[in-house]
């Protein structure tokens, strides 16, 4: 397989285009060790091996539950090939228990049972800090295109 040009490097990754394969790409994951919106770094050999594995594993686990992924196979040790996608900046965390911030924000204990499961939004944004954002805030922002696009996002989050 012929490997070209890299695309994007972020914390966990690396990402290189495939001329011979249209509309798809290679995704190099690291062993670079990042905490708190990476103002901890270090490294620790395997992780990307072992990152790689774990996501292969989710996106094996979704595709056999029939929810749309982009995972296309694994090469090598730390790589897999993934179709091209365009990358909304929405972190779509759920919550069935209060947790971190959630809790914190409604001095609530951490661990707390939710009657139903809380669909949040978080702006990827190093330099904010990945700010939680209101869906009208998302759609101000232009982080995702209508509502039915935030409707689609927690419908695929919950069946998650």
């Amino acid at each position: 397989m012929k490997i070209g040009d890299q695309l994007y490097e972020g914390k966990a990754k690396k990402i290189f285009s495939l001329p011979e394969r249209s509309g798809e790409v290679l995704v190099e994951y690291k062993d670079s060790l990042t905490a708190f919106n990476a103002q901890k770094k270090g490294s620790f050999a395997g992780k990307g091996e072992l990152n790689r594995n774990i996501t292969a594993l989710i996106f094996s686990y979704l595709g056999k539950n029939k929810v749309a992924h982009h995972w296309v196979e694994d090469v090598g040790n730390t790589s897999m090939v993934c179709r091209r996608v365009d990358i909304i900046p929405l972190e779509v965390v759920v919550l069935n228990r209060l947790a971190g911030s959630t809790a914190k924000k409604f001095a609530k204990e951490e661990g707390t049972p939710l009657k139903a499961p809380l669909v949040e939004f978080y702006f990827k944004s190093d330099e904010l800090g990945d700010p939680f954002i209101s869906d009208d805030q998302a759609l101000m922002i232009n982080a995702v295109d209508s509502r039915e696009t935030l409707e689609h996002l927690k419908k695929e989050a919950l069946q998650i």
